[in-house]
């Protein structure tokens, strides 16, 4: 859901996500988390969800899951990037809209660094979207032009193409 982060997630875990019974589970999570809401009245300077807070909620989910037997795959959040209509929105301290990778820097790196370290602690598999974004060379052109935080086309083709086979190994019989 727009706008939702792992507090939102885990108020509706039981009934969006184990009331289902679900085979198999994917989590992304971490640009809304990351957000520090620069527009609010008064500008919030930290983010929506505190790192340590959101990698407990992560745990929490994993935990779970793993008591059930259900297998869990992790996936990094994506980069973002300024476009006017983020521009209008976030270009206030502590980010820097003359800084391109002002959203990257200030939060998502550090949120999908914590992200990597807990799929090793925990020992799940880890999608990394994030890196492989960076590892395009080319990291816009995964996004859309309106608003570079979400994936265009080639972004959701990006994660089939990286989640499919970890899918397809988690789930043979």
């Amino acid at each position: 859901s727009g706008g939702h982060d792992t507090d939102h997630a885990m108020a509706r875990f039981e009934s969006d996500v184990l009331s289902l019974d679900p085979q198999l589970v994917v989590i992304q999570f971490g640009l809304n988390d990351a957000a520090v809401d620069v527009g609010n009245k008064p500008p919030a300077t930290e983010p929506r969800v505190s790192q340590t807070d959101y990698i407990a909620n992560l745990e929490s989910m994993i935990t779970r899951l793993k008591a059930r037997d259900i297998p869990v795959i992790l996936m990094t959040p994506n980069r973002m990037y300024w476009s006017p209509l983020l521009l209008g929105i976030y270009d206030h301290p502590p980010y820097n809209g003359t800084n391109p990778e002002s959203f990257n820097e200030l939060h998502i790196d550090n949120y999908a660094a914590a992200m990597r370290e807990l799929a090793t602690r925990e020992n799940v598999p880890l999608i990394d979207i994030n890196q492989a974004y960076l590892d395009s060379g080319n990291p816009r052109q995964f996004l859309l032009e309106r608003c570079m935080q979400h994936p265009n086309d080639a972004g959701q083709k990006l994660v089939a193409d990286l989640l499919a086979p970890v899918v397809i190994d988690l789930l043979k019989p």
